[in-house]
């Protein structure tokens, strides 16, 4: 008897497209021998539709033109077995639409919502991180008041408004400027020099009042994946090559140049380390 697999795509987040190319590669390799695939997008305005997961081209903008609205999307959950959220960004990893699958108690691909709250958002990881003594990049947490004005706030929650000079004496440049629950490096800019800081500042603030700062520094960035629980999986680790300052969303998504290097090209101790 197959599985009924709920796949969720689209969203309200800045990483909308992505989400619907992630998606595609999903759909792509998914066993229909063993799944009773439901495919549902999710519109920028949170409106759920279902789709034909046969027909639709998710990287057209059409892509919405033949669904039909879910009338009931707490009878929709409660009809399935489990679900596959390929979403990104705010409201897909953030823990919101994880707590959603909780309360109607339906299984669901990836972490639960504390480590996905907390994980999505980089001061917060940065925080737990420099508990247990990861070793990081300095940095500077901004935010933006509900004034408009921007501020940095410090480890004691002062705020203090000369953010240029401190920023610069703290991190110098170039520093990178992040918003901090925006993934893909939507809202992220490099800024190589302190007439620059504000605007990008104020960028970055567009898509999280919250924004990390932190300093430039000449390295090789690697990613590994982890999968499990209890018997955690843990991939080999993957060297990124991006072409261009650094790996930016077009980097990521659209420039063919970028590479990524599997195993990476470092020796085996920074490999298990």
């Amino acid at each position: 008897m197959k599985q009924k697999l709920l796949v969720l795509c689209g969203g309200q987040s800045s990483e909308h497209i992505v989400s619907r190319m992630s998606c595609t590669s999903v759909l792509n390799n998914l066993d229909a021998n063993k799944y009773e695939i439901t495919l549902v997008g999710i519109d920028l305005d949170g409106g759920w539709h279902y789709l034909d997961a046969k027909q639709t081209d998710l990287a057209k903008n059409t892509w919405l033109d033949n669904s039909s609205m879910v009338e009931d999307v707490y009878g929709l959950l409660k009809n399935q077995d489990v679900a596959f959220p390929v979403l990104h960004g705010m409201y897909g990893e953030d823990g919101t639409i994880q707590g959603l699958f909780e309360l109607a108690k339906l299984p669901y691909v990836g972490c639960r919502v504390m480590g996905s709250s907390v994980a999505m958002d980089k001061i917060y990881t940065k925080k737990i991180l420099d508990t247990v003594g990861v070793p990081q990049v300095k940095s500077v947490y901004v935010k933006k008041r509900y004034d408009e004005k921007l501020v940095v706030v410090t480890n004691t929650f002062d705020e203090i408004e000369e953010i240029e000079d401190y920023i610069v004496r703290e991190l110098g440049m170039p520093c990178f400027i992040k918003a901090s629950r925006s993934g893909s490096s939507v809202g992220c800019y490099r800024c190589d020099n302190q007439t620059e800081l504000i605007g990008k500042l104020s960028e970055a603030a567009k898509y999280d009042r919250h924004v990390v700062v932190e300093e430039c520094i000449d390295c090789i960035e690697l990613e590994t994946a982890v999968l499990g629980n209890d018997d955690v999986i843990v991939s080999r680790v993957g060297q990124i090559m991006p072409h261009g300052e650094f790996y930016t969303f077009e980097s990521k998504y659209e420039d063919e140049e970028s590479k990524t290097c599997i195993p990476a090209l470092v020796d085996e101790q920074i490999q298990e380390q």
